[in-house]
């Protein structure tokens, strides 16, 4: 096949990760014969919006037919940002790991203490839901809980991974939502159940095939 024809999708990392941190799935993808485009971004500190900025000029050095989308975290909200920002052509199907699109009560709670003044655009970000939401994608929502009405991080309220409520994952305009008793938060992305349902809506649209 032409490499100008294999799929390619972008891998992208959360808040106080960096891209090594994707690199379970940039393995899974290659071996799966998908190209990989996995930067890394200042998501710590600079805000959704600067990280998408950054997120568009890498994405203009590369190349691609179909190119779809993958966040963990606070990744999928930067993913979102640049989809409603920037007109960028060949997007295939989104895939959103445990990313709080409505928000997140545990950023809002860090953003409050006085040693994260350095990390307060990122927290300030996340503590409020998406206001950008691209409309036309599919977007699958996978989300990491136990499935019953309180979680696995008790001080967070309903179902949670230990850091992001599972209510704060759903939003209105995604196309299919999985929930799996996946934990802890920063490592629901580094296995393979998460992985196969990640490549089954890339390729399909669903996550159940």
């Amino acid at each position: 096949m032409n490499t100008s024809e294999v799929p390619t999708v972008l891998l992208l990392h959360g808040y106080l990760r960096t891209a090594r941190d994707m690199n379970y799935l940039k393995r899974f993808f290659i071996k799966n014969g998908f190209n990989t485009i996995v930067p890394t971004l200042p998501v710590t500190t600079a805000g959704i919006g600067k990280c998408s900025d950054l997120l568009y000029d890498i994405l203009s050095e590369h190349s691609w037919k179909i190119l779809h989308l993958v966040g963990h975290s606070s990744g999928g909200r930067i993913i979102l940002d640049i989809l409603t920002r920037y007109d960028i052509s060949g997007i295939g199907n989104i895939v959103l790991i445990s990313s709080p699109v409505n928000g997140s009560v545990m950023a809002k709670h860090l953003s409050s203490l006085p040693y994260a003044d350095c990390f307060s655009k990122t927290l300030a970000d996340l503590s409020a839901p998406s206001e950008n939401i691209p409309v036309g994608k599919k977007i699958g929502v996978i989300a990491a809980g136990t499935g019953m009405r309180f979680g696995f991080n008790p001080f967070i309220p309903g179902d949670n991974d230990d850091l992001i409520a599972v209510s704060e994952m759903r939003f209105n305009g995604m196309h299919d939502f999985i929930l799996r008793n996946f934990w802890p938060h920063q490592a629901v992305h580094r296995n393979k159940k998460t992985a196969i349902l990640v490549k089954n809506f890339l390729l399909s649209g669903t996550f159940r095939i």
